[in-house]
């Protein structure tokens, strides 16, 4: 379910970030009945993105947060510098939208990732299999001493408590 959520994140994303930021054009716009290219590329893109944390995590078991960003970045850059080659129906106009679009495509794809990996991590045990049991280790010199009763000091006055 998480995976759903996650990929419909990074959709939503990215057909909004095609439709709304500066210097992309949805070339051939979609209708309902209709599902054009744009539709495609960004569910092709979104699916691409949930994916990029199991392969990370597939490749190296030690991943870290910039690894994960790195991959991010890099597949969203080349994801729409290929749009330039392959017609899709985005086109990118210039150069400061193309870098746009991939910042932003690339942060909701690290977002989602980075979400999935903390939902993942081993610091999301239970308290009670986290705790490390405390052992109170006595001295072996240490003995148990009875406590000693205090002499009552009311007789060296001459006043003699009643019995």
């Amino acid at each position: 379910m998480r995976y759903l959520k996650h990929f419909f994140v990074l959709f939503l994303t990215i057909f909004f970030a095609n439709y709304l930021l500066p210097g992309v054009d949805a070339v051939s716009r979609t209708k309902l009945p209709f599902i054009g290219g744009d539709l495609l590329f960004a569910i092709g893109l979104a699916l691409l993105n949930a994916v990029v944390y199991p392969i990370v995590k597939l490749i190296e078991p030690n991943h870290s947060l910039s690894r994960l960003a790195a991959a991010s970045f890099v597949l969203n850059f080349v994801s729409y510098a290929l749009v330039k080659f392959i017609p899709v129906g985005i086109q990118i106009s210039t150069v400061e939208g193309y870098l746009f679009v991939s910042v932003v495509v690339s942060g909701g794809g690290f977002l989602t990732n980075y979400l999935e990996m903390k939902q993942q991590s081993p610091q999301n045990l239970d308290l009670e299999q986290a705790a490390v049991p405390i052992i109170k280790q006595e001295s072996p010199n240490c003995e148990a001493k009875p406590t000693q009763t205090k002499a009552d000091p009311s007789g060296c006055f001459g006043i003699n408590p009643e019995p």
